[in-house]
């Protein structure tokens, strides 16, 4: 797949990351936006549904996925090294947002 080819895949409408680049991030579903943190998929499965397969696991539950291990992340068939840590990168970096903003409240009160 060339760069322009690639770049047309992401403008098909419907398309996760064309919803992000219409200003539409806030209709992505749960999956979609998990799947754009997983990037591409697997030969098998693409990132949509790899995402499906991480939440059943976790119940649909983020705080669960949040708190799971990166070796129980990686027991999901489609979820190797990278994706597991792109994944796991992202839940800190949440974690790490809500920590400043309860910082930011207690110097505000």
């Amino acid at each position: 797949m060339t760069k322009k080819d690639s770049n047309n895949h992401f403008q098909k409408k419907g398309h996760p990351l064309a919803k992000i680049f219409d200003g539409k991030i806030q209709e992505l579903s749960n999956e979609e936006l998990l799947s754009i943190i997983i990037g591409p998929g697997t030969f098998r499965w693409n990132s949509v549904e790899i995402a499906k397969k991480v939440l059943t696991h976790f119940n649909w539950s983020f705080v669960d996925l949040a708190k799971s291990s990166a070796r129980e992340m990686m027991s999901i068939h489609g979820s190797g090294p990278a994706k597991t840590a792109s994944r796991a990168a992202a839940f800190e970096l949440g974690r790490r947002r809500q920590a400043h903003q309860a910082l930011d409240k207690k110097r505000f009160l």
